[in-house]
């Protein structure tokens, strides 16, 4: 913010994130790209909501700022109401990010995220089944990403015409949950279970030997004590 107040930019960028740990997405987004959770089946679920001035919440805070909505657009002026940057329309534009956090399962497969430039073109349902068409053809879910792009430049099936930035990330997740599972083992309550179990049997056994160590000891005194007796 300091350097685009030193160099005089206006200019502003959006962002869309998602960590993958422990088990857990979280997503985090300041803008209008939006992040899509593919399931095995097919189905699909909108992780976030896009931050434009026609948000109901959006608006309330914008207008409770002084400012105002015109044509969809920030004083007439920007289409998205959170953002990086933006300095002319600060006092309304903020940078605070909505951030979604959900467990994965095994039934999760992969993690999408689009720039408005894509999922104004196309709908959600097209991208998911465009990709899902592409992986019969090709592994490469970065070739599948570039397929898309490359569509949606030209315009083919698309809903409208493509006029802003195009960026698509597809992300399998089907490695994190393998990976997360098989580090997590013990945490499972069956396994947590028997870890238990075995911890209880191996008590046992090294109580087990401890009292077969005692008799032993315990029949080697009384012999001692008996050859003492005798000899006296």
């Amino acid at each position: 913010m300091s350097i685009a107040r030193q160099q005089g930019s206006p200019d502003g960028a959006t962002c869309l994130l998602g960590v993958v740990l422990n088990g857990r997405l979280t997503v985090a987004n300041i803008g209008d790209s939006i992040a899509t959770l593919v399931r095995k089946d097919g189905s699909w679920l909108q992780l976030n909501s896009e931050h434009c001035p026609m948000r109901p919440d959006e608006r309330q805070r914008i207008e409770a700022a002084k400012g105002f909505v015109l044509h969809n657009r920030i004083n007439g002026e920007l289409s998205v109401s959170r953002a990086f940057g933006d300095l002319e329309l600060k006092d309304f534009v903020i940078s605070e990010p909505e951030c979604r956090t959900l467990p994965l399962s095994r039934d999760d497969d992969l993690l999408v995220l689009a720039s408005d430039g894509i999922h104004r073109s196309y709908s959600q349902d097209q991208i998911v089944r465009r990709i899902a068409e592409l992986r019969r053809q090709t592994g490469s879910l970065g070739k599948i990403a570039e397929i898309i792009v490359e569509d949606c430049l030209r315009l083919e099936g698309a809903l409208q015409p493509c006029n802003d930035n195009v960026t698509l990330i597809i992300v399998s997740l089907a490695d994190y949950v393998f990976d997360y599972e098989h580090r997590n083992l013990v945490l499972t309550p069956q396994l947590l279970q028997l870890r238990k179990q075995s911890s209880m049997e191996h008590c046992a056994d090294e109580a087990s030997a401890y009292m077969s160590k005692c008799i032993e000891y315990q029949v080697e005194c009384q012999s001692l004590l008996q050859l003492s007796s005798e000899d006296g």
